[in-house]
């Protein structure tokens, strides 16, 4: 793995619950750090869910070692092209410590309507 191919900015955010004063709770994602990664596209399926289709894209994205990432954290890339903002979220799958070497991470991860927000 090289380094080098980590050029794809991502922030990791982590999601906390708060009371939403009637008994209940929100959902919040708050941000934990900003990430190099490198972005490779696995596979694409469609199908069809509560009579709407529904398309969702599994990725393999790559980024040094973090200790504190786990499966309830949610990766969002944000860029701008042409002038017009966009985003991503990749929903985390798995992860796996390269090698076992604590150097690289090899994260399954998912993006498109079955995601969440």
């Amino acid at each position: 793995m090289s380094i080098g191919k980590m050029r794809q900015l991502l922030q990791v955010q982590r999601y906390t619950k708060t009371p939403d004063g009637g008994g209940g709770s929100t959902v919040v994602y708050g941000k934990v750090a900003d990430v190099f990664a490198q972005i490779m596209p696995k596979d694409s399926k469609e199908n069809l869910f509560g009579d709407q289709m529904r398309e969702v894209t599994s990725h393999v994205i790559m980024i040094r070692y973090r200790r504190d990432l786990t499966h309830a954290d949610r990766l969002i890339q944000n860029h701008t092209r042409l002038g017009e903002q966009f985003s991503r979220t990749f929903a985390i799958k798995g992860i796996k410590n390269v090698n076992n070497e604590f150097k690289y991470m090899q994260i399954a991860a998912q993006e498109g309507s079955g995601v969440p927000t």
